[in-house]
């Protein structure tokens, strides 16, 4: 019997779900949701799945599912997962699990209660040459392992929410660290840390987010068996690195090294004059001397990731990256911004806390003390106004015209010509659009939009986000 299951969100990751989804043998995806009604029967169209919804809840009682993956904006993980919870579904979370501390202990503590798997989507562990490396390490290769780097740089995400700090968490710390953090943790067998230092700035987008474009996060890893005199983790992210995706891992031990370039290391070297359609993830450009990446999906290690997702489901095992597992990653982050923000390692653990992780660096407690030697981690020009909402750069002449040209309510999710070769299941349950669903920054996902050669089918993301209740906010599955 198949796994069935459906996605929650409609855009870059959802899409490499849906990819892996289709080469997972035993699963079965079978429906997606996404309050943006075009968005979702445009995905529906593009990856053949039977069913649609423009709101998740309505998908998590259809029957129709037994599991689900998480692909929608930061601020909507946790409810999300809760929700899906109390369906009785299992539930697979994208990074980063949440948006506090929290709010993954409600996570963790209703998939317990509900008895479903709650698995943190950490697609670099399963990453095929990124899996070799640890092998290496682990067989003793490379002697007594004392060192890991990892780092993810470009120069910053497409879509407008990533930038606002009140959807996002965080910047490109938040954004990316959870993957260089968590690849440390697991080199090193998840030793306990013992402490964390940070230095974040924001050097490139000053104008477009109060969050960070740059960060360096050292790891202080404890003494273990295996690591007789512990180690260093180091994780370096970027949303200031011109020139397209950079995505590297070193280790190094006492008898050797090794290094693994995913964006790179596998990727044609391609020269054309007139450029083509897609280079890799985040290339600015295809004319001249480009890395043609092939086979990303795959290279990144999504369908070995849902291939062991529904191994757990189906044999009932324990994920190898669990929500538990998500929160550390999150507690590790809430750590280096404070350390950004006082200057001083930052000893595990934290107490937990509801702040969103970039409050820690942007409101924490003031330092105690001068640094006298290392300049003050602080945004470049740090805005007065840092409690209000983060607003995407965007005109604000064009963005109060779309409000007033905003139509009510959209035409329904189904197309009239489709009708008739819709199964009755998808049409009776794919719910029209309304005025939440177009609101400004629903309309956008934590996955990224369409690559540069083609035409994005909305431009809500770009306008500032509206406060809604939780019980509201939660209703908006990214799209």
């Amino acid at each position: 019997m198949s796994i069935r299951v459906g996605i929650i969100g409609s855009r870059f990751v959802a899409a490499a779900h849906a990819e892996a989804l289709r080469q997972t043998p035993g699963v079965e995806l079978t429906a997606v949701a996404s309050p943006n009604a075009e968005h979702a029967w445009a995905f529906r169209r593009r990856f053949k799945i039977e069913h649609a919804f423009t709101d998740y809840k309505d998908m998590l009682s259809s029957g129709f599912i037994d599991a689900v993956t998480i692909a929608c904006p930061n601020d909507l993980h946790a409810q999300v997962t809760i929700d899906a919870a109390a369906a009785g579904k299992h539930v697979l979370v994208d990074k980063p699990m949440a948006m506090s501390l929290a709010e993954c202990d409600r996570m963790i503590d209703a998939c317990k209660k509900a008895g479903v798997i709650l698995m943190y989507g950490e697609n670099l562990c399963f990453a095929p040459k990124y899996v070799r490396a640890k092998q290496l390490a682990d067989q003793g290769a490379l002697g007594n392992v004392y060192y890991v780097r990892q780092l993810e740089c470009h120069f910053g995400p497409q879509a407008d929410w990533f930038w606002d700090i009140n959807r996002s968490g965080g910047g490109a710390l938040m954004d990316m660290g959870c993957h260089s953090i968590a690849y440390c943790r697991w080199i090193f067998g998840d030793t306990p840390i013992e402490s964390v230092y940070a230095e974040a700035g924001n050097f490139v987008h000053g104008r477009r987010t109060h969050g960070d474009d740059h960060t360096v996060v050292m790891l202080r890893f404890a003494e273990s068996k295996k690591h007789p005199r512990g180690g260093l983790g180091v994780a370096e992210n970027s949303w200031a690195r011109a020139g397209g995706l950079d995505d590297r891992a070193e280790i190094y031990g006492s008898k050797g090294l090794t290094v693994a370039d995913i964006a790179r290391g596998g990727a044609l070297q391609t020269y054309s004059d007139i450029g083509h359609a897609h280079t890799g993830e985040k290339a600015e450009r295809t004319r001249g001397w480009t890395w043609t990446s092939f086979d990303e999906v795959w290279n990144y290690g999504f369908p070995q990731e849902m291939a062991h997702f529904a191994d757990c489901i189906e044999n009932e095992k324990r994920p190898m990256l669990t929500g538990e597992d998500g929160r550390a990653v999150l507690e590790i982050i809430c750590a280096a911004y404070q350390s950004a923000r006082t200057g001083a390692r930052v000893s595990l653990p934290l107490e937990t806390d509801s702040r969103k992780p970039v409050d820690y660096w942007l409101k924490g407690d003031p330092q105690t003390k001068p640094r006298a030697d290392v300049p003050l981690s602080m945004p470049a020009a740090p805005p007065e106004d840092a409690e209000a909402e983060t607003k995407p750069s965007a005109t604000p002449v064009v963005r109060e015209s779309r409000k007033e040209q905003a139509s009510p309510a959209p035409e329904p999710a189904t197309p009239a010509e489709e009708a008739s070769d819709e199964p009755p299941e998808a049409t009776a349950t794919a719910q029209p659009a309304t005025a939440a669903d177009a609101r400004p920054g629903a309309a956008s996902d934590d996955t990224e939009p369409p690559k540069a050669d083609q035409q994005p089918d909305t431009k809500a993301e770009a306008a500032e986000p509206a406060k809604k209740p939780p019980e509201e906010a939660a209703e908006d599955a990214a799209t």
